[in-house]
Order: structure tokens, then sequence, then C-alpha cells
């Protein structure tokens, strides 16, 4: 604001008259605006002159060292490269720059086009001026010379930074308002951060109090300098501070005047600040028509000169009414009404809604950002705006609004807004569209707690939301009221359950959240059992449970797929067939899961039993079903009470000695603890063998490895399929056959320590009841013998007799 515009190329001219010329076009505007005297021009010109003999005298100086200027340009290039990134951006139109009163590298002229004057009607219209200190003192009959071309408002420099005040803003303000124009003020603005916004705007209201103007006083925020430009603040942020600033100081009506560039640089969000509260600058190399008209005042030159008036301006055209008395350039007509009857969503904040063509304002399009409206007709405004007539669903009248805050639509639907969120059908019995002519795609009824994602979305006319929803495997579903959904986490919402689950399938996540963090894996706790208080539908088809413990503690997010359903808390049943030794006496056995006790396993310490399957207990305990070597279930009982064992394990070689009967038939006798079968004990019965050894096997067994007399080995035998004898002489076996007595020479034994008794001759007349005997590990069988009336003779050789009927 408030600079000369020459051009730029003159600063780059290395002969003296060029620069002589640039001299005399810098000091005869100052010579006309009275800022310099004759005096002070002749020594400026004298200086100038000098300098420009320096320039020349150096140029061929600069061009031999050119070499050596380029190899250190590069470098240097190396290091500016952001800001050369800007200074290369080329545009087709001028840009106001090196205007701060404060910066040390202040060029007093940007250079580009020619002067302008007032009178060339082919020009822009013209209705405020912006001026500064540079401008110098202009009188009350210049500002009315001014205000006599139609222009009517001038905006004035009142502070920079937190350090300067223009010396001549009392005056230019008095001046102007007496010459009745409206007056607005403006600040050049340093600030990089919300503090510092805060403290330039404090500046500028002070300032702004002091010389008494009015809280309605549009307050202007200058953000220009390419210092600021090519930094990295929030410029869109820092400036709503300094507006919101500026509010709680009074001074609620404030705009924001930047460079095209920075909008075409996305530097700075017109959206932000409101296209109507922006003020654009950017100078065509021949202006004309208007331009910029989205905005709310367009600066279109900065050469421009007023007959009868010292220097060049700054000059705008006002689109918004906000910076002159009569409302801008504006045409007061609207043009003819044309009937339209489109179907338009507003996509553009801060645009103001009109109730009328005398721009009083009715509403702004912030508050209607994404509604669908009908255009039920529109005006093509003198202005070269377009605005439509806009009617919501229920034929309510809206206001007027210009084209370019709303986008035309194929229907009532409104257009098409990309979304992306997740959303749970929540309501049954409503119908799902196939498109907005309302034919049916199918019914929520069925889909009720499913989550779906909505890629896109509509702004109905209608008032309602529709969203365009897609299963997990990218199939199109319809379209759906957004009010029979609620808006979710592709998981979905929360369902609480509370079922009993048990985790059957191994190698899968258990997670931490739906972000997938693992927490554990299900091989950590294949088939334990836990409750699922809650359950989640995720949008990828899946359902999820929240699973703890019985203690309450949380495990983590199971899929559905990897688990069991369990109707009691004891789980499933689980195939085992484990061999287990019970070794705590301290434990009960149950009949069912109702606890009652079967029996104890004092009973059984030491017993192996088979465990067929077991139960993984929601109270943390696993529970054997445990049967006996003959198939009999002997009840429920507590893993802890038991001790795994090796069913295939003999143990090692233990030395007995001991003489053993065989007294069950039918049984086997084995070559190895591979259980091959060596004999049957039927062919052995009542047979006495010595028990050399035995093993007491991991299934809870014993095995006894069995010789006979002659010293040969008849294999392993179970300990239960005999019978241990008092000595060599085996077992007793009731008997009870009648026997007489056929040879005399045969000693009848008072014990198996063959002790004599007497000799068999002595019985050879009678007969004899054999009450029992004795198949001796010597091979022979030994009865022992009773008279018929019932007295003990004493044991004799089964061949000293012979069987009787």
């Amino acid at each position: 604001m408030g600079g000369l515009i020459l051009d730029e190329e003159l600063y780059r001219l290395n002969n003296k008259f060029k620069y002589l010329v640039l001299a005399n076009l810098v000091l005869c505007p100052m010579l006309l605006a009275g800022t310099v005297s004759a005096e002070e021009a002749t020594q400026t010109s004298q200086s100038i002159e000098q300098e420009a003999s320096g320039v020349a005298a150096t140029t061929e100086s600069t061009i031999e060292n050119k070499e050596d200027t380029v190899s250190t340009t590069e470098q240097d290039a190396t290091k500016n490269e952001d800001t050369e990134k800007d200074e290369e951006k080329e545009y087709d139109f001028g840009l106001p720059s090196g205007r701060s009163d404060l910066s040390k590298s202040r060029a007093m002229f940007s250079v580009r086009g020619s002067f302008l004057s007032i009178t060339d009607k082919s020009l822009p219209s013209a209705d405020f001026i912006d001026i500064s200190s540079h401008n110098g003192t202009i009188s009350v009959a210049e500002f009315k010379k001014i205000k006599s071309y139609g222009v009517t408002g001038v905006v004035v420099k009142l502070t920079e930074g937190t350090g300067y005040i223009n010396p001549l803003a009392a005056s230019q303000v008095t001046n102007a308002l007496s010459a009745g124009l409206k007056v607005s003020v403006y600040h050049y603005s340093w600030f990089m951060s919300e503090a510092a916004a805060i403290n330039e705007a404090d500046y500028f209201a002070n300032y702004a109090a002091k010389l008494g103007l009015p809280k309605d006083t549009l307050m202007v925020n200058d953000i220009e300098d390419n210092q600021l430009k090519m930094s990295k603040a929030n410029h869109t942020h820092n400036s709503q501070i300094f507006e919101q600033r500026l509010a709680q100081r009074g001074f609620r009506n404030t705009t924001h005047y930047i460079g095209y560039h920075w909008v075409a640089e996305n530097k700075i969000s017109p959206s932000g600040l409101g296209y109507a509260n922006t003020w654009v600058a950017a100078y065509p190399y021949t202006p004309s028509a208007q331009q910029y008209t989205e905005f709310g005042a367009w600066q279109w030159a900065s050469t421009l000169t007023f007959p009868g008036v010292g220097g060049n301006f700054d000059i705008s055209s006002d689109y918004s009414g906000k910076y002159t008395l009569t409302g801008g350039s504006t045409p007061v007509t609207p043009g003819p009404y044309i009937a339209d009857g489109r179907y338009v969503t507003v996509t553009r904040d801060n645009f103001d809604i009109y109730s009328n063509f005398n721009w009083s304002i009715k509403g702004n399009s912030s508050s209607l950002m994404g509604k669908t409206f009908q255009a039920r007709g529109r005006y093509e405004h003198g202005n070269g705006q377009v605005y439509f007539t806009l009617y919501d669903g229920d034929g309510n009248w809206q206001g007027y609004i210009n084209a370019a805050g709303v986008t035309s639509a194929s229907g009532p639907q409104g257009i098409y807004n990309s979304d992306g969120r997740y959303v749970e059908i929540t309501k049954s019995h409503q119908p799902i569209y196939n498109g907005f002519g309302w034919d049916e795609k199918d019914t929520t009824t069925k889909h009720v707690g499913k989550v779906y994602k909505a890629t896109g979305r509509y702004e109905h006319i209608n008032g309602s939301t529709y969203y365009s929803i897609y299963d997990d495997k990218g199939t199109w579903m319809g379209y759906v009221d957004a009010r029979n959904t609620g808006k979710v986490s592709p998981q979905g919402s929360y369902i609480s359950d509370g079922r009993y689950i048990q985790i059957v399938k191994a190698n899968q996540s258990i997670y931490s959240n739906f972000n997938w963090n693992v927490k554990s894996s299900t091989n950590d706790v294949m088939n334990k059992m836990y409750q699922a208080r809650g359950r989640y539908e995720h949008h990828n088809g899946r359902t999820y449970y929240t699973i703890y413990d019985r203690d309450g503690s949380w495990q983590g997010y199971v899929d559905s797929e990897s688990t069991k359903e369990i109707s009691e808390a004891h789980g499933g049943y689980i195939s085992d067939g484990s061999t287990i030794k019970i070794t705590n006496g301290n434990y009960s056995i149950y009949n069912g899961f109702n606890w009652s006790v079967k029996d104890h396993t004092r009973n059984h310490v030491g017993k192996v039993y088979k465990a067929s399957g077991r139960y993984e207990h929601f109270n943390g305990s696993t529970y054997y079903s445990l049967y006996n070597d003959n198939g009999q279930w002997m009840g429920y009982l507590n893993a802890n009470a038991t001790t795994k064992v090796n069913p295939n394990t003999q143990g090692p070689y233990i030395s007995d000695g001991r003489y053993i009967t065989i007294d069950k038939a039918n049984k086997n006798i084995y070559q190895g603890f591979n259980w091959t079968i060596k004999n049957n004990t039927s062919n052995f019965m009542n047979k006495t063998y010595q028990a050399r050894g035995r093993y007491d096997h991991s299934n809870g067994k014993s095995y006894f490895t069995i010789y006979d007399s002659k010293n040969n080995w008849q294999g392993y035998v179970e300990a239960g399929d005999v019978s241990i004898a008092a000595g060599a002489h085996g077992a007793y076996v009731p008997d009870g056959r009648k026997v007489k007595m056929i040879n005399p020479y045969y000693t009848v034994y008072s014990n198996f320590a063959w002790k004599h008794k007497e000799k068999a001759a002595k019985y050879m007349q009678g007969t004899y009841e054999a009450r029992a005997r004795y198949d001796h590990y010597n091979g022979d069988t030994y009865y022992t013998l009773y008279t018929l009336d019932g007295h003990w003779i004493g044991y004799i050789n089964a061949n000293a007799t012979q069987t009787v009927k």
C-alpha cells in the first residue's frame, strides 16, 4: 500500500542515462506533492548522478568477474532455495512489495507498469484509495478533488509492527473526513505468532483510539511483506487472532489486505478469513475489466493520478461496499429475475447472504455449509456476479447468495461429498435406496448392528443426510438415511454379551485395540475358558469378543472364529488321552460340575488313570475325566492333584526275588515293554515262578520278570495277575480232591523247609482229602493232606498219590 509502481527493469540498467531517467521519475512526483524542496531535489539528483557514474564504471569489472560471481551464486542458491522459489514465481500481474516503513531494505518503488489517469474511462472502477506518509500531506481541497472523480473512500495507514506510527495519519484522517470521504485505517503487519498478532492488534487499536476513531471504523490487516510470505507461520490463523483481538478491543469491523500471489501459493486462506473480508492486490499490465470479484475488494494499480492532485495513488474497486460511502462499484440494479430451478449445495463459507440488493445481510454461508437448496431464480447482476435466490425443502426463502458460494447439483440430493466415516445400522424396518428416485434396494432390518463404510454422503434438500455405504468387501449396499445409523469406529459400537467362550484356534492374535496392536497369541491360552463380556461387529465382517478371565482381568479382543461358545462355565469337552498319576490326597473327585463329591484322592494316591478328556473351567482350573484300566469312569478331578506320566516308560529294573503264583487266566505275558505278547497266563495257571526283578511302570502298574526253576525266563507279567507266595512252594490253591497213596517211598513233610514228618508207607491203605495244593517253584505239586475225619497229615508230593472218585 502507498508505493509508486514503475518498470522493475529500470533497476537493472547499467548506463548513466537510464539511471538519470529513473531519478527524474522519482523526483518529479515528489516535487509536485511538495514532499521535497527544490534544493533537496537538486542534491538528490547530483547524488544519483554520481552513483550512476559509479554503476557505469563498475559494469565492465562486473562482467569480467561474472564467472566467479556465478560460482558464488550457485553456492548461495542452495542456501536460499526457499527464497528463490518465491522470487522465481512468475505472474501475469504486478504485485505490491517493499513498502514497509520499518524494513531496512525498504524499496521506495515497486516498479511495474506506467502511470494511469482517473480520466481514462477504460479502467476498472475507482472506488477508494489507500495512503500512507509517502503520499505526504493531502489537503481537504485535494481530497475533494479526488472525490469528484467518484472516489468515496480512503484507507489510511496508522501503524506498523509495534514500533511505527504514521506521523501524517492524524491530518490525513481529519482532512479526508472533512472532504466527505469514508475513512478506514490499516496496520502493516509483521506478526508470525499468536502472541505477536495480539501485541500488534493492541498497538493498532491503541492508536486508533488515540485518534478518536469510532468503534465501527473498518480496521484493515495489511499482511503483504515477502519476508512473512516465505515464513512457515500459519498466516490465516494468526490473522484470525489479530481480528479477534481487535474485536475484544471493541473494533469489530476488520478486513485483510493481501497480494493475490499469497492466495495462489496457498500462503493464506481467503475462505478462512472470509472472501468478503479479503482485499486482494494484483496489478494487470493493462487494467480494464473488473477482476477478482469473489473478493471483498481489488487493488488493481498503484500509479493512478488525479488532475490537480500531486503524486500517484493506490486504487481499488470495492465489491463488498465496506470501503466506500456508496457501497462500492456494485450497481444498484440487480438485473431482471431469471427463473432457474436448479439445486445447489453451499460449498464455500464466509459468503454473505443478502435480504435485498441494497446488500442488507441476512446471514452467512458458514451456517449453511454443505446444505442443499433450490435456486428457483437468479439475477445476473450489473457487478458481473450471478446471485441465486435460495429456498429450502419446505419452501422457506433463504436469501440471495453469490453463485461462487455454491455448487450446482444434479438433483435435490445435492452434490456428492467424500466422507469415509464408519456407520452402524441402528434402526430396523427402514429403507435402503437404490437411488434418489426412492426405489428400495433393501431394508435395514437384517443389517442392524452391522458396520459399513460411508464413502460419501448427500445433504438432501429434504433436510436429511444420505450415506452411500459399502461393506468390507467393497460391495455397494445403497443409500441410507443418516438418522437410521450411528457414527462409530470401524469396529462398531460395544454390544453387551456375557457368554462363555473357549479358545480353540491356534496361531491367532489377541489384540489390545482396533489399531491391531497384538497383545498376545491364542497359542498361549489354547482351550482356556473366558467370559466375553461384550462384542464388536466389525466393518470387516468379523465379530470380536472382549474377553475376561475369572479374576476380571481383561485379556484383549479376539476374533470369534478363534473361539467356541460354551453353554456352561466348565467349558467344552476336550479329548485328551493323558496318563496321569494321582499325587495329592487332598482333593475331591466329582460326579459333575454341580460339585457333588463321588470319591476322594486319598483313596487313590499313587494310582494311575487314563484322562480320556478334560475341561478348562472358567474358574481357571483344568478337570480330568478319569477312567481305570477296566474302562470304569472314576469321576472329574482337578489336574492339580495329578502328575502326567509317560505310559510307555517302564522305569528302572528293581531287584526282587520273591516267588509268585500265576492265578489269573487270560492275561498277557509280554516279551518287552513295546507290549509284544510272549505267552498267556492260562498256560501257566497256578504255576510258581521266581520274580527276580520288577519294573514299576509309568502307567501305574508293576511288572515282574519271572524265571522257572531251570533258570528259563518266562517274560514280563503284571503284578496284578499273580499272587505273592510265602516261599518257593507257591501260593495256597484250594483243591478238595480225594486221593489214595500209591508210592510208599515218598516223604510226608511238616513244612516247606522239608522237615520230615513221616513216610508215605504209613498211609498206603486209606483214602485222604487233598484240601489244597501248592505248585512248587521246583516244578512239583504238593498236596496238604487230611484224613477224612479232618486230621492233618502233612505235605506230600502229588506224584505219591492217585486221585480217586
